[in-house]
């Protein structure tokens, strides 16, 4: 983390009297009242200082698929399925399918995918071990071994930086190898557009707080030895080596904020610490600091959380059940 460089950015950015434009670098903001005018800067700070780009990215970016992309990715995963435990609601002997509960969700599945039936009305259920799209612009995966369901607070996350996306595959496939042989619960997600290259995000490795030594044990040897890593990492993480970094998970459940990715909760708060400044017209440095805390965030590194909630989050409701089953493909 480099609290000089994010000082210079916050230092030259603009706001007009009224919170309703802004400017720094190459991005130009203007907004209809002071809260959009915040959004808008949190995402380009975001481009900014957690990207690292020097330009304004297409908003349209996220929403683009790479299906030949995704597929080299997907290709490289080093497990096809990841078994999974449920209950069965029905079998339809004549079409090969299997009604089956997944996440509250009834699901027809193709009977060459349920395996270990048993007379409990229970069984396993081989879902694609590769989720395209699951998060925009990215290709996501699971280990063998799952990460436990819990507080956000006791997540960390790992960032790859790529140069191009031709290198994309081979470095993927040396993380989830690596993960793989060190037997840790991992999920992990690749950018899967070919133009969003070069990223510090190319590929995201979530890992228990736990297990980020081990996981850093694993990874760093055989990424030093790899090609193709851009050894630029995102100003707001924690370094640990040309082109890896680490931060914490957001832990802040406050409307707003809670859902946020790492660099998009953490501009969020640059952001807002700004436009307030502005408004009120006293200076970011004076406000960032309690910004910082009030968010669960440490204010002398803002790459890790001021500390652990001893409660986890309040869980989100389960997703409403479809009028109609849905069908996974095999």
């Amino acid at each position: 983390m480099s609290w000089q460089q994010i000082c210079e950015v916050l230092d030259s950015v603009r706001v007009s009297p009224d919170g309703r434009s802004a400017g720094f670098a190459a991005w130009q903001l203007e907004a209809r009242e002071p809260r959009d005018l915040e959004k808008q800067l949190g995402k380009a700070l975001y481009e900014c200082l957690h990207l690292r780009r020097r330009e304004p990215t297409d908003v349209r970016a996220r929403m683009v698929r790479d299906p030949e992309f995704e597929h080299r990715l997907a290709s490289r995963i080093p497990h096809r399925h990841l078994p999974e435990r449920t209950s069965v609601v029905r079998r339809d002997t004549s079409a090969g399918m299997t009604l089956v509960r997944l996440m509250d969700v009834r699901v027809w599945v193709p009977d060459q995918l349920v395996t270990d039936r048993s007379p409990d009305a229970t069984a396993t259920v081989l879902l694609p071990s590769s989720f395209p799209a699951l998060s925009p612009g990215f290709l996501m995966t699971q280990g063998t071994k799952r990460l436990p369901p819990g507080n956000p607070a006791t997540l960390r996350r790992l960032y790859v930086s790529l140069r191009a996306a031709a290198d994309a595959p081979a470095v993927w496939a040396t993380v989830l190898g690596a993960l793989e042989e060190a037997d840790l619960p991992y999920r992990a997600k690749a950018a899967s557009v070919a133009w969003f290259y070069p990223r510090t995000d190319a590929v995201t490795v979530y890992v228990d707080a736990r297990h980020l030594e081990q996981a850093t044990a694993a990874l760093l040897p055989r990424l030093r030895r790899q090609g193709g890593l851009e050894p630029a990492t995102s100003w707001l993480c924690q370094r640990l080596d040309p082109g890896v970094a680490a931060a914490s998970e957001p832990d802040d459940p406050r409307p707003g904020r809670r859902g946020l990715s790492f660099g998009e909760h953490r501009c969020s708060l640059f952001a807002h610490a700004l436009v307030d400044a502005r408004m009120r017209g006293t200076a970011w440095r004076e406000l960032l600091p309690a910004v910082l805390e009030a968010a669960n965030v440490d204010p002398d590194a803002p790459w890790r959380n001021l500390t652990g909630r001893t409660q986890p989050p309040e869980a989100s409701p389960p997703p409403h059940e479809p009028a109609g089953p849905v069908t996974v493909r095999s």
